[in-house]
């Protein structure tokens, strides 16, 4: 199985609550950039994928290990909470 570049940037991107445009402006890169990555139309140098990565911030470790939960999360929207007090 092939590892999409992409799509794990746009799954780290969104779970850290940011546009393509903020991650640009944080990361030092164009947004043009990012578009291109995650539709897989552009094949990021390591130099250019670890400065991306800083403004998540995220290691590359982290990046390529699929295995990770994402749900790491501090804070939860209402709809994602179990309600422990009605019958």
């Amino acid at each position: 199985m092939e590892f999409d570049v992409g799509a794990r940037l746009r799954e780290l991107r969104a779970a850290a609550g940011l546009s393509q445009r903020d991650l640009a402006e944080r990361a030092g890169v164009t947004h043009g950039l990012i578009s291109m990555i995650e539709r897989n139309r552009n094949s990021p140098s390591v130099a250019s994928l670890r400065k991306i990565l800083g403004g998540i911030p995220t290691t590359m470790s982290e990046f390529f290990n699929e295995d990770q939960a994402t749900n790491d999360k501090i804070f939860f929207a209402a709809t994602e909470l179990t309600d422990l007090t009605s019958r």
